[in-house]
């Protein structure tokens, strides 16, 4: 009879090593999902001063898109706002209307920017800036920008979120940065 109730003993234990076994399973899976939640959390906090906007990305991307009044010939399709830029780096032509290129860029933007942000004394935002430069690396010289278009309103002296839009320009790129500030 001995042995019997050793046997039932020996169960009896291994059967609360199993239970102590998965509370500890429990208690490591809610600390890694409490670790994944405070990651995040930590992480979009960080957000709200400095760095990368997604509504500057997403306006440089549909600004991109905007067809312009500039067509290169007569008859001929009307300009993106992307391409308008990469005409006025590259030839600086002028349009079908008798405009350059780059006259026509600033008056484009300058009445894109005027119509979707409102900068005062009232609003959130501050000021604003735009820029593209034309950006090329050589081995014979550092990297270097050669500014396209500038155009700036308000005051950008505190803080400020913004974003990059890439325009390939063989041999460089075309970098054009938007930057909001509040």
């Amino acid at each position: 009879m001995d042995k019997i109730i050793r046997f039932k003993n020996i169960g009896q234990n291994k059967r609360g090593q199993e239970e102590i076994v998965g509370f500890v399973l429990i208690m490591v899976i809610v600390a890694v999902v409490f670790l994944v939640f405070l990651g995040i959390m930590i992480r979009n906090s960080g957000k709200t001063g400095q760095g990368d906007s997604t509504i500057a990305y997403q306006f440089l991307e549909s600004a991109m898109e905007q067809t312009t009044d500039c067509a290169l010939s007569v008859g001929g399709s009307y300009l993106k706002l992307d391409e308008l830029i990469s005409e006025c780096y590259a030839t600086g032509n002028n349009c079908a209307s008798g405009k350059g290129a780059c006259l026509m860029l600033n008056e484009t933007l300058g009445e894109m920017l005027e119509n979707s942000w409102v900068v005062s004394n009232g609003s959130a935002l501050k000021g604003y800036e735009f820029e593209s430069v034309y950006s090329f690396e050589s081995d014979s010289q550092s990297d270097g920008n050669e500014e396209i278009v500038r155009i700036t309103k308000g005051d950008c002296g505190g803080s400020a979120v913004g974003n990059s839009y890439f325009l390939p320009e063989f041999p460089g790129r075309i970098i054009t940065t938007f930057r909001m500030c509040y």
